[in-house]
Parts: structure tokens; sequence; C-alpha cells
């Protein structure tokens, strides 16, 4: 009798708990402006990863690195390429919740997609802002030595920005759970739960990311597009002037909709087509700069490459 009792306690204590399974309900039919949204999204994926890594390897294949004096400039405009590369890694997450409504991957997934979203919207235009820096003193005597301390003071800030921008705003990046039903059985639990990606942070620190990611590094790039505009101390100025231009408006145009109040946007998303989130466009705007901007940086790295061969030859 007591080895039934303790046979007994042994098959309580090794019976399974309740199974969870989590179901995922039946997704909305899908709009025109989601459809278009997402092809969209896709054409931006497939643009940038292929603009920035063939440029990229083409840059290398030409040797500009090695035979240009102009290396600090080559090399930005790799960094450039190789940001632009990585960033719409995070696009296939946004794709997917576009087409069905519901964020479909692990939480950690949402902070990796802030994070690339970012790294976009604060490098980029920090990085441009150096670049004009040195395209500005490229003609200088001596101006690998002369440009060290610049080329550190870019190193810092990009640090500064990675740790103290980036970071927070990918650790703030948390699944929202909009909707929430457990039915219990007798052997199994079934959950329908609907998670959204959204960014918890404060108005105070979207105020803050909007000076330091849009509004000082744009002013700067303004600054120095003018000066660039007023030299006329090396060849082939009106090609430099011309694709830092070109990327200045790509960024000036892009991210500014993303730092709008939700009063705005909500304004905003009432203009734009049924089922048209008022998210949807600022958060589809910054992906346009990696899709496009490897068209102006091509073109800058061979001018900058054949700029500094006429100058040598003249010499």
């Amino acid at each position: 009798m007591p080895s039934d009792v303790a046979d007994a306690d042994d098959q309580s204590q090794s019976a399974p708990e309740d199974v969870i399974y989590l179901f995922l309900p039946r997704s909305h039919e899908l709009s025109i402006s989601r459809l278009l949204t997402s092809i969209s999204l896709i054409g931006l994926f497939t643009i940038s990863i292929c603009g920035n890594a063939s440029h990229l390897a083409l840059q290398c294949y030409a040797r500009r690195f090695q035979t240009s004096s102009n290396r600090i400039i080559q090399h930005l405009i790799a960094v450039l390429y190789i940001l632009c590369f990585l960033v719409p890694m995070a696009l296939p997450c946004v794709i997917l919740e576009k087409l069905v409504s519901i964020w479909m991957f692990a939480p950690h997934s949402c902070s990796i997609y802030h994070f690339f979203f970012s790294c976009e919207r604060a490098l980029i235009p920090w990085i441009t802002v150096f670049l004009y820096v040195f395209v500005l003193n490229q003609s200088r005597s001596n101006v690998l030595q002369a440009q060290r301390p610049l080329l550190g003071l870019c190193c810092l800030i990009m640090l500064i920005l990675i740790f103290f921008i980036i970071l927070p705003q990918a650790f703030a990046g948390v699944l929202d759970v909009v909707f929430y039903q457990a039915v219990q059985d007798v052997k199994f639990v079934m959950v329908v739960q609907i998670s959204r990606c959204k960014k918890d942070m404060s108005e105070l620190y979207n105020f803050i990311h909007l000076i330091i990611e849009f509004a000082i590094p744009m002013g700067l790039q303004l600054y120095f597009l003018f000066r660039l505009l007023s030299v006329r101390h090396f060849s082939s100025s009106k090609h430099f002037c011309r694709n830092m231009f070109i990327i200045t408006l790509l960024q000036f145009i892009c991210h500014p909709l993303y730092y709008l109040p939700s009063g705005l946007k909500n304004s905003l998303s009432d203009s734009l087509p049924k089922n048209f989130y008022a998210d949807d466009l600022p958060s589809m705007l910054p992906f346009i700069v990696p899709a496009f901007i490897w068209l102006p940086l091509s073109s800058l790295s061979v001018c900058s490459y054949n700029c500094r061969k006429n100058d040598e030859a003249d010499v």
C-alpha cells in the first residue's frame, strides 16, 4: 500500500503542467495603402543592399584607399556605405508588420529595429558634417597630419552618439501588447496576443534627439555647403557642391517628419488614405536615405579621386 501511494506521488510530480499555445489572430484584409507601403519598403531594402554593397566593392577594386591622397574622404564614404548597408537589415520586421499588422518577432527584435533606425538618423548626418569639413580642407598641404585632430574628434562624436543617443533609444524599444486573451482548457491554455513595437520615451527626450540628431547637424551642413559654394581653390568644386547638396537634401526631406509631435502625426494621418497609420510615413522616409545616398556618394568618391590626381599631375 505505501508503495502504491509513493508511485502515485511520483506520477503527480512528473505530470506535465498546462501547455501554453500562443495563437495569432486572424489578420485584417490588406488595404491598398498597406500593400503599396510594403512593396515600397521591399524596394528600398533591395536598392539599399545592392547599391551600397556594389559601390563599396567598386571603391575597393579601384584602389582609391591606397592610391588617393584623399584617404580620409574615401574612408568616410566607405563608412557611409557600410552604415547604409546595415541599416536596412531592420526592414524585414517592419515589412511583415505592415502586411499582417502584428509584430511577429521576439521582443529583442524591437530593440534591434530601433538601434538600426537610430543609427540612420543620428550617425549619417554627423558623418556628413565631417565629410563637408574634409572636402573643404582637402587642398591644403600635409592634409593627413593637419586633419588627424579632426578625425579624432569625428570618432569621439560617433562614440558619444552611440552610447548616449542610439543605445538608450534601442533599449527603449519595447513590445506593446494591444490585445490579449487566454482560454483555459483541461490540458492546455490557448493565448491570443497582438503586439506592436514602440519606443517608450518622453517628449523631452524626443526634443533632445531633434536638436542633436537633426537641428545641429543640418545647420552645420548648410553652413559648410555655403562655404563650399564660395570656394574655388580646387578643381571640380561644382561637382563637390552638387553631390554634397544632394546628400544634404535627402536628409532634410526624409528626417523631419519623424520628430513631429503625436498630435501633428495624427493630423497628418487624417489627410492620408484610409488605413495609412500616422507612423507609416515617418518610419518609411528615413530608409530612403540609405536607398539613394550611394548615388551622390559614388560620384563624390570618383570626383575626389580624380581631383587629387589632376592636382598632382599639375604639380
